[in-house]
């Protein structure tokens, strides 16, 4: 593992760091990205919720073999875009 990445995991509280692919794997161009974006449009997410769905989609998508990565530290719920009112 490079110094880099070794660094990411030892993130300070309030912290979420996401990667397009799991460590020492290469990405397809352009999947996680088209995902990521869609997702980020929709309220009412989590950020935890957010990138699961983005993940579960690329993994589906590649068949597989590419499985985005995510390291978090949070201790509250994040939204990109907060849920609507009722």
């Amino acid at each position: 593992m490079n110094s880099t990445l070794k660094g990411f995991l030892n993130a300070s509280n309030h912290t979420f760091i996401a990667f397009s692919t799991s460590p020492n794997k290469v990405a397809f161009d352009g999947v996680y990205t088209k995902y990521l974006v869609n997702y980020l449009k929709k309220p009412g997410y989590t950020i935890e919720d957010l990138f699961k769905n983005v993940r579960i989609k690329v993994y589906k998508t590649t068949n597989k073999m590419q499985q985005p990565w995510e390291r978090s530290s949070l201790i509250e719920r994040v939204y990109f875009r907060p849920p609507k009112e009722v």
